[in-house]
Formats: structure tokens, sequence, C-alpha cells
């Protein structure tokens, strides 16, 4: 479908605003999950033209000594909070060299960084990611 903007009526190219976290939870076995919404605007106006929900998820591995197995922080005294430490959009074309890019595949996604922490003091740094090829977007107009 062309990208016609409701606010214009012009055919408008779009711009990837900011994800937006939302429910970035830790479980009791340091399994994070998150849901980041993903909107696409006309350059214009400004307008929601498209959109798209991930549903990210990762395991938080806590640091040891060389040589020795991942921590686990489980039971009494090992509670575990998260805290998200920075969001930002990615994008990629895909396609064989020389191709232009009007003819390749472009792809929109998210990274999510965050920190679990445990009651103890130990932390782990967690990486949450995925993408999306743009012409995958739900449409809002």
């Amino acid at each position: 479908m062309a990208n016609i903007c409701p606010g214009c009526n012009k055919f408008a190219s779009l711009e990837t605003q900011d994800p937006e976290v939302d429910d970035l939870e830790v479980d009791a076995g340091g399994h994070v999950t998150c849901s980041v919404r993903l909107v696409r605007v006309s350059e214009c106006c400004g307008e929601e033209m498209k959109e798209t929900t991930f549903d990210l998820e990762n395991d938080a591995v806590f640091a040891a000594p060389d040589g020795m197995p991942p921590i686990v922080h489980e039971g009494d005294g090992h509670e575990l909070s998260v805290e998200e430490t920075a969001s930002e959009v990615t994008e990629r074309s895909d396609g064989k060299p020389g191709t232009p890019s009007r003819y390749r595949k472009t792809y929109h996604g998210v990274r999510v960084e965050a920190t679990v922490t445990c009651a103890c003091g130990a932390t782990a740094d967690v990486e949450l990611s995925d993408e999306l090829q743009a012409s995958a977007f739900d449409d809002l107009t």
C-alpha cells in the first residue's frame, strides 16, 4: 500500500519513532520478558501510519569466576528485579551487493538492554532484541 499521509493526503516517507518498552519483568528463575511497540510516522505531519509489537525474552546469566558454572540466584534472599538501561531502534537492509536500495529488503527492529539485580547484590546485564521486515508492519491508516 502507498504511504499516503492522512493529515495532508500526500505521499509521505516514514520515520521510525523511539521504541515504547512495556511490561519489563523478570521471574524467579532469571527469565526476562518485555513487550516493545515500534511506530512509524509520516515525515510530513507526524501521523502514526504503521506499527508492530515485539514480545522479547532472554535469560539473565550471572557471571562466575573463570572455569566455574554460572551462579544460580533462586530461593530466600535472592529476589530478582530488573531495570531498563537503554533501548534503541535498529535498521538494516538485505540484498545482493550492488543492488539499488529500492530493491532491497529493509528490516526495522529494537534492542533493549536491562540489568537484573539480585537481593544479594549480584547483577547481570541482559540484551533483548528482534527485527521485522518493514513490509510486515501493521497499517494504522
